[in-house]
């Protein structure tokens, strides 16, 4: 019987953990630049640019800007835009809003009825698009909130945020897109990184 084990990059100081990931990317990448013996593999890896051989010694699949390129790709919005909406990364709070772009939208939806956006819904939607896109595990209501505070913004009641919200579902503690409504979860977001108005 085979065990699958999960690999996690921990980086150190003296005996002090500072940062650890289990994001699947990362740690291949990283092993990736270990086993190269070329001094440029960093930059190889980010463009994607590695030979078979050191492809195949790190099971590259692609390093995190890789990734942004991809979400912006899934999104159908220029990498700049993905970047000012949400600034995506690995680590906590793993999307960083714009108040500028959330106004816009903001502006160009109700405040309630079917065609309104909960504040809450979209740091959860950003969230679960993208943290699917980077390998991450899914995110969880407090990750969504802990993202709305990026533009000073709090959540009256969370649950009710994403139980009206068709796109959305929660498992547990963690809040997932719902697979028969993924394209909508994307229009929106989209929407939002370009200022737009989903619903037109």
């Amino acid at each position: 019987m085979s065990v699958k084990a999960k690999l996690k990059i921990i980086l150190k100081a003296n005996d002090t953990i500072v940062a650890e990931s289990a994001n699947p990317q990362l740690w291949q990448n990283v092993l990736v630049a270990i086993n190269s013996t070329d001094s440029n593999a960093t930059d190889l890896v980010d463009q994607g640019a590695l030979t078979q051989e050191q492809a195949e010694k790190g099971s590259l699949i692609g390093g995190a800007k890789d990734t942004v390129t991809l979400f912006a790709k899934e999104l159908d919005v220029s990498k700049d835009d993905l970047k000012g909406a949400c600034g995506p990364t690995t680590e906590a709070p793993f999307i960083h809003l714009d108040e500028h772009y959330w106004e816009a939208l903001k502006k160009q939806t109700p405040e309630r009825g079917p065609k309104a956006i909960a504040p809450l819904a979209l740091s959860a939607t950003l969230l679960a698009l993208w943290k699917k896109k980077a390998g991450l595990d899914a995110p969880t209501t407090k990750e969504a909130i802990a993202a709305l505070a990026t533009i000073q913004i709090t959540s009256k009641n969370s649950a009710r945020a994403i139980r009206n919200c068709e796109w959305l579902q929660m498992r547990g503690e963690n809040i997932v897109l719902n697979p028969a409504q993924i394209s909508k979860a994307i229009k929106i977001a989209r929407a939002y990184c370009l200022k737009q108005n989903p619903h037109s």
